[in-house]
């Protein structure tokens, strides 16, 4: 819904119009369950992501194992940003 009406009032950022509608007294309540589901996913990734460091600080995992770890740390970032520019 953000997205089409930032395209319909041709607004570069859904900030704008979320400023629009607080500014005009238009307030909507919106459901923000997946925004949670999807942070609670990223602090999962997050936490893997140091428990590799750890064990490869430890001696116990393999460089190899953090290498693939920061690859997908990068995929990770990657689909964020096309999410966020959407």
């Amino acid at each position: 819904m953000l997205l089409q009406q930032r395209d319909f009032l041709k607004y570069s950022s859904i900030a704008q119009v979320l400023r629009a509608y607080i500014h005009s007294g238009h307030c909507y309540r919106f459901d923000m369950s997946g925004l949670y589901d999807f942070s609670t996913q990223i602090s999962r990734v997050g936490n893997n992501i140091n428990q590799i460091a750890r064990s490869v600080n430890a001696g116990i995992a393999k460089p190899e194992d953090a290498k693939r770890g920061l690859y997908l740390l990068d995929q990770v970032y990657e689909l964020m940003f096309r999410i966020a520019n959407k």
